[in-house]
């Protein structure tokens, strides 16, 4: 039986595609074994209490907020990539991070990127860096600027927070895993999760997005002008 998934695509809008997608084309948000899953869903996107705002006066409220951060807040923007050869047969998961602190405000935020590497879960695909990505957003966060308390997160991968906030359930170890880690997490600090479009000209988020794109583009290689971080599992 094929499965129906559900695509972002520009300008903010959502579809529904039925049968093999391919993953340069469209941002997979879901999969479902029906349409009407597959509607429900969209639905809860477009009717969530998080954050759905047209991208100017949302661009203005994000700058409003890092200018205003205090000492104990973080603004974080995530984001993950998946890319595959079929011609030379490789694959490469990447990450883009992008954070302000009150110290590191606008016009002079933190970047950071890299390569992941392949992971057993092969079947997570774009999801894995996804979430990969902002477990290393808040590791790096966290043990650089040990006075935050509230961290900001801004991310279009709609299961960033749907797992974290246990709005979904958990199927995969590594999902799990994740939704262990923002536990740990959310004991020290705490955490808001706010789900913007992708591809919708919010411009920190374009930010994170181009970072991934970097690591894709340089042969499936490091980006070498911004900071790669390394962890224990990246």
């Amino acid at each position: 039986m094929q499965k129906y998934y559900v695509c972002a695509v520009d300008n903010g809008k959502y579809i529904i595609k039925k049968g093999k997608i391919n993953s340069k084309e469209y941002k997979i948000l879901g999969k479902f074994k029906n349409k009407v899953e597959a509607i429900k869903f969209i639905k809860s996107i477009e009717n969530n209490n998080l954050i759905n705002l047209d991208s100017v006066k949302l661009n203005k409220d994000i700058d409003k907020r890092i200018i205003s951060l205090r000492e104990d807040e973080a603004v974080i923007f995530t984001d993950g990539s998946y890319d595959i050869s079929y011609k030379f047969k490789t694959e490469c998961y990447s990450y883009g991070i992008v954070i302000f602190t009150k110290e590191r405000n606008i016009g002079n935020p933190i970047k950071l990127n890299g390569k992941l590497l392949k992971p057993k879960h092969l079947n997570l695909r774009n999801i894995y860096s996804e979430l990969k990505a902002l477990m290393i957003a808040l590791n790096y966060t966290v043990k650089k600027f040990p006075k935050i308390k509230k961290i900001y997160i801004y991310h279009d991968y709609i299961g960033i927070s749907k797992w974290a906030l246990k709005e979904w359930q958990i199927k995969r170890k590594f999902v799990y895993d994740y939704c262990k880690y923002i536990k740990k997490v959310k004991k020290r600090c705490e955490l808001k999760f706010i789900h913007i479009n992708s591809h919708t000209s919010i411009k920190y988020n374009d930010l994170a997005d181009e970072l991934c794109s970097k690591v894709i583009k340089k042969d499936k290689g490091e980006s070498k002008d911004v900071n790669r971080i390394k962890t224990k599992n990246n």
